[in-house]
């Protein structure tokens, strides 16, 4: 097995891709295995940092072609969630990254395993059935409250290469981003 290396990201996005019903209600959604750096070994959407001159939202597009081979349509991306990750380094150093998670449910295509570019076996789950064994560990907490619909700021406190959490999550539910 590969060493997992680590990452260090300012600020970064994720883009989670889902199917809705009749009422606009989440109820499928698309997760992939990351194969390396922060997360690898468990499914997420799609995402990483965002590059100078790019939005949060030009970002997560970018990020979601380049990692499932899927074109979002931009009209369709809601801001859902910020997650501050507190992380700890193997050398002990913390740092704070802001990640910014979207939902789309307008895109062409389905997603592809994308492993050059770190996403693996993309599934499609139903929100009632999400593998949240699978998830990362703070993950586990907000992100089936996010696709009910919450909209949440979260706070989570990561040992290094995010296996485990050093203090509980904090959610803060919000009107609007």
């Amino acid at each position: 097995m590969k060493k997992q290396e680590e990452k260090i990201l300012k600020e970064a996005v994720v883009c989670y891709l889902v199917e809705k019903d009749n009422d606009g209600l989440i109820t499928h959604v698309w997760l992939a295995m990351k194969n390396r750096k922060i997360g690898m070994g468990c499914r997420n959407g799609y995402g990483g940092g965002i590059e100078a001159g790019e939005t949060e939202i030009t970002a997560a597009i970018r990020e979601t072609a380049e990692e499932s081979k899927v074109n979002v349509i931009s009209e369709s991306i809601v801001k859902m969630a910020t997650v501050y990750c507190h992380n700890k380094l193997e050398n002990g150093e913390l740092f704070i990254c802001p990640v910014h998670m979207y939902v789309a449910d307008k895109f062409e295509s389905e997603p592809v395993s994308c492993a050059d570019q770190g996403m693996e076996d993309p599934q499609l789950y139903s929100i009632k059935e999400l593998p949240l064994e699978e998830l990362m560990s703070a993950d586990r907490e907000w992100l089936p409250q996010m696709l009910s619909g919450k909209k949440m700021i979260i706070r989570v406190y990561y040992e290094p290469f995010q296996k485990s959490l050093y203090k509980a999550t904090e959610i803060e539910f919000v009107d609007k981003f």
